[in-house]
């Protein structure tokens, strides 16, 4: 006699898939944040300004990628982010300054009505203080301090460091079995 699943079991199986697969795509996405915060920290020893803010661009589409995964209502976020021991604000900040890129032609369009001189400071690497006579709240667009990785979009700061470390720790957690499996053998055999 051949066991007919019922419709519990079924929907058990669905949602547990659903759920790894909202798992795999958080780690994937954490993984295309890290590799663009490698490369951000590259292009700033090698002082490439352009690619510092393309890395830059890169890992906060990705980490706004893993906010909107972890964050909104439904069951399967809620479970996925009880598995992942996340919050909904795991780099909802880091949205923001995103929004902030992404949105560049809004901000102009701000810029206009905040600074009447309309003075612009864009794509900076330099500490706060560095330039003086400007208003940090209207003239200061995209800024990353090279010394202590604070981006600054007006005058609103984004502590990168501590952003990269909660995608490092997420990342980890998020990691597949399969992965975590193929890892240990391959370790495994590079000590033998």
């Amino acid at each position: 006699m051949q066991h007919q699943p019922n419709s519990d079991d079924e929907g058990a199986r669905k949602k547990a898939r659903v759920v790894d697969v909202f798992r795999r795509e958080v780690w994937q996405q954490c993984r295309f944040a890290l590799m663009a915060a490698e490369n951000l920290q590259q292009w700033v020893r090698e002082g490439h300004n352009e690619r510092v803010f393309q890395s830059l661009q890169s890992f906060l589409s990705a980490a706004a990628s893993i906010s909107r995964l972890l964050g909104g209502e439904g069951e399967i976020r809620t479970q996925v982010r009880a598995d992942l021991g996340a919050t909904e604000d795991s780099l909802k900040r880091m949205r923001k300054l995103r929004n902030h890129f992404e949105h560049f032609d809004e901000r102009l369009e701000e810029w206009v009505k905040r600074d009447p001189r309309l003075n612009i400071v864009d794509m900076g690497m330099f500490g706060p203080g560095d330039i003086a006579g400007l208003d940090a709240s209207s003239s200061f667009f995209r800024n990353l301090d090279p010394n202590t990785y604070i981006a600054t979009f007006w005058d609103e700061e984004f502590d990168l460091k501590a952003a990269v470390r909660a995608v490092e720790e997420l990342e980890q957690k998020a990691k597949p079995e399969t992965v975590r499996l193929s890892e240990a053998l391959q370790a495994q055999a590079e000590a033998s």
